[in-house]
């Protein structure tokens, strides 16, 4: 891999991380009005100014217009103030179906503006809140005019409403009394039982009779407070209130200018995000730089020193494991009396007339290795009469086999990930054995189980770009990510790989494994995942081969 390559991988993951962080940190903030914002479009701020500015100085204006309409309905019939009262309502249900703003929202704003009626609805707004003014004042004359006419009527009306108020008032009490008493009641207090839910109910009623009570009492206030019967009829003062329809346009503007403040300071949220989230990746890159270096400089030191360790002691003098050249198929000699079991996926062609079956698992005694490992659901098979058996990496054109021939007493310790099949005798299956070792080797390579398999049988490996078999005799050096197996009486230990920038950009792994003695050993010519290394390791996937390896699979 190319160094350049390299270092714009690791530029990449880096910003990549800190973008992901940033991200995170961000949408932890209360950031909801600066996105809303930033969607709705920062461009028509200018805009809906605009238009507030133009709907402030219109209220004033169409107050006047229903001022004079209300003076020159003073001094006029109790019929004409009532017509004009009847043409308000109409005008207001009619204002019901027309765009309206609601609530001080500028994303409500920047919607009617992108549809075009936003001046349309400040204007229905505007209209409706003149319109309820001019109702209620000449509501207030027509009740003067109606006193006017009868002096009496506005003791009635008076009483009328004490009464309603005093029976309105009486029915409140009562219900407040009745949510007491179920108040001191204790299963009241008891979840999903009948009496809380009487008190649920009893709650809704007082609710309702205070409600209707204030409602009461607010109508006999006003016309308690209704100017008193007079000969003559008076000119009602025709002052508007114009708070209501300022407050609303008031919490436009200042919607308006939070929006604009917003839109200046958008942008510290953000750089406060890639600040943190670059703290954190850094510091996460430099805790893992500080790991390498103690690995490398101080743990891996001390594994070299280690004594070395036989898996299994050897049974015969003289090891003669062999094998030949791997490659994408390998083409099998098979007897009538030899069985084939082998990963499906791989048999490419079988004589004509050889029996199948289905073997579930390699090993009964290792179920969840032979899961992990992919084999099973394996097929077994045997021939009628001495024939071939094609088996290629269907799969994986990365992928190339090669057979290695165990004899009796040999045993050899392998990755059971990189099996593909085993030709053995029919009665006589060999068997995945495992050994676990818990020294200080085991821990500083964290592998404490190695799994073998004795012969005399033929055994099917399978590795990325091929895999090579060589003799260890003084000694031999293999990256430990490209290991495949070795013979089991071999002295194994490890060595710190060459040199620590490979290691720290993730190309090289921290140990190399070494094997001496009489014995053979396995390897593939590039390491499976070579190219998911680097400076920020390799996420889940690493934690997971992890994990495989210590359990030898």
């Amino acid at each position: 891999m190319r160094v350049s390559s390299i270092i714009f991988g690791f530029l990449a993951r880096v910003l990549g991380s800190v973008l992901i962080v940033a991200l995170l940190i961000y949408l932890g903030l209360p950031a909801q009005a600066v996105f809303g914002s930033a969607i709705s479009g920062l461009r028509q701020l200018p805009q809906i100014t605009l238009l507030l500015d133009r709907a402030s100085k219109s209220v004033d204006e169409q107050f006047k217009v229903a001022e004079v309409r209300v003076s020159q309905l003073e001094g006029k019939s109790k019929s004409a103030v009532d017509s004009r009262i009847t043409e308000i309502d109409k005008e207001l249900t009619a204002l019901q179906k027309k765009p309206h703003v609601q609530g001080a929202s500028y994303l409500e704003m920047a919607r009617l503006l992108h549809q075009g009626h936003l001046e349309e609805a400040i204007g229905n707004d505007i209209q409706r809140s003149v319109l309820k003014q001019e109702r209620h004042v000449l509501q207030n004359l027509l009740t003067s005019i109606q006193n006017s006419a009868d002096p009496k009527a506005r003791e009635q009306r008076v009483e009328i409403a004490r009464v309603n108020a005093a029976r309105k008032k009486q029915a409140e009490d009562e219900a407040r009394e009745k949510v007491s008493k179920l108040n001191e009641r204790a299963m009241c207090r008891v979840l999903f039982t009948e009496c809380s839910k009487d008190l649920d109910k009893a709650k809704e009623e007082l609710k309702k009779a205070n409600t209707d009570a204030w409602n009461a009492y607010n109508e006999f206030k006003r016309e308690s407070e209704a100017p008193r019967p007079s000969p003559v009829v008076p000119k009602i003062v025709s002052s508007f209130d114009r708070s209501d329809v300022r407050a609303k346009l008031a919490a436009l503007q200042m919607e308006i200018s939070r929006i604009e403040g917003l839109h200046l300071h958008s942008l510290k949220p953000v750089r406060d995000a890639l600040y943190t989230a670059s703290l954190v990746v850094a510091g996460a890159l430099l805790a893992g730089l500080l790991f390498k270096i103690f690995f490398y400089y101080f743990l891996a030191p001390l594994a070299a020193r280690c004594s070395p360790m036989v898996v299994r002691a050897a049974n015969v003098a003289e090891h003669t494991t062999d094998a030949g050249k791997s490659g994408l198929s390998v083409t099998l000699e098979m007897t009538p009396d030899q069985e084939l079991v082998v990963v499906g996926s791989f048999l490419q062609s079988v004589s004509d007339g050889a029996k199948t079956r289905t073997k579930l698992l390699f090993s009964n005694w290792h179920p969840l290795t032979s899961f992990l490992s992919g084999l099973w659901m394996m097929t077994k098979l045997r021939v009628k009469s001495p024939s071939q058996v094609v088996l290629s990496a269907t799969t994986d054109p990365l992928q190339e086999l090669n057979v290695v021939r165990l004899h009796a007493g040999e045993s050899l310790v392998l990755l059971p990930r990189h099996l593909v099949g085993v030709i053995h005798a029919a009665k006589r299956q060999p068997r995945l054995r495992g050994t676990w070792k818990f020294g200080v080797h085991a821990f500083l390579t964290m592998q404490f189980r190695y799994l073998a398999i004795s012969g005399p049988c033929s055994l099917v490996v399978s590795g990325c770009r091929g895999v090579r078999v060589e003799h260890a005799q003084s000694g031999r050096l293999i990256s430990q990510a490209m290991t495949v197996g070795f013979s089991a009486n071999l002295a194994y230990s490890v060595a710190r790989t060459e040199t620590f920038i490979p290691y720290l950009l993730g190309q090289r792994p921290l140990f190399n494994d070494r094997f001496r003695g009489a014995g053979a050993v396995l390897y593939q010519e590039v390491p499976a995942g070579a190219t998911r290394g680097g400076v920020t390791g390799r996420g889940l996937q690493g934690i997971l081969d992890g994990v495989m390896k210590a359990f030898g699979i």
